[in-house]
């Protein structure tokens, strides 16, 4: 292990930590709909594309992100399960899901020649197909705020957890290739962590409705992937990241009023 990749499984470990532990306490504070469209925006996937362009380069980066429509296909998919069978167990819904996730991105590997452009159509497509499911077929309605007083430790247990999870897949992503560094960049670290730590603290109700909303704001990873294709061999990766990260914000800006829409 060298060193610069101890760094990032260190830095993976203690950010994505802090930001799952935030996102989900500002999402119990402020509700399902809001909480989730912010708990959406890119984390695990920024600190993926900034240390593989520093490890490797800009270029390699722009080629990883060509596989992330399918990898963001593989975790909505993945959360529909959850939010299907959360309430008959964790156990039983994240070991079907991670299942199928699994299943589906060894299966993805295969696909050969898709037009990075039309993966991107197959994923909206689905996207919005699960969400009308969530919201025509199971009614699955938003959760309001419900605020509770939390330790210390609990709050650092809660982004330990989290941040274990987000290490394990950066770890992960070092031992396979290219399109695995693409999909293990997006694997779905945020949504497992933010849908357990919610069923646990909250209800199954409140994990389902912040997974509905988190279908939606899976398009926002998109579009910072899509602006790094270009940004990072045009503009290296600090000034990349922070205009594909700032595209990413002004989605969830706008997708806020449809977000509020929702039942």
């Amino acid at each position: 292990m060298t060193y610069e990749f101890l760094i990032k499984v260190i830095l993976s470990f203690l950010i994505g930590g802090f930001w799952i532990s935030a996102t989900t306490l500002f999402t119990e504070n402020k509700g399902s709909k809001i909480g989730g469209l912010i708990s959406g925006l890119p984390s695990t996937i920024l600190l993926a594309c900034v240390f593989i362009g520093i490890t490797q380069e800009p270029d390699f980066v722009a080629q990883a992100m060509q596989t992330l429509p399918l990898a963001l296909i593989i975790d909505n998919i993945f959360l529909l399960i959850l939010i299907l069978l959360i309430g008959k167990g964790l156990f039983k819904s994240l070991t079907i899901g991670l299942a199928a996730w699994l299943l589906l991105a060894i299966g993805f590997n295969y696909i050969t020649g898709l037009n990075y452009y039309l993966s991107i159509l197959i994923f909206l497509t689905v996207t919005f197909c699960i969400l009308f499911v969530t919201e025509k077929i199971l009614k699955i309605e938003s959760a309001k705020e419900n605020k509770k007083p939390y330790t210390k430790t609990q709050i650092i247990t809660r982004g330990l957890f989290g941040g274990m999870i987000i290490a394990t897949a950066t770890i992960t992503a070092k031992l396979l290739g290219t399109y695995w560094a693409g999909i293990m960049s997006a694997f779905p670290a945020m949504f497992m962590s933010s849908m357990i730590i919610l069923s646990r603290n909250q209800s199954p109700k409140f994990a389902q409705a912040t997974g509905k909303i988190l279908i939606l704001s899976s398009i926002s990873p998109l579009i910072f992937s899509s602006a790094v294709i270009y940004t990072y061999p045009h503009f290296g990766i600090v000034f990349g990241t922070i205009i594909s990260y700032l595209i990413a914000g002004i989605w969830t800006t706008i997708a806020y009023p449809i977000v509020k829409k929702l039942a």
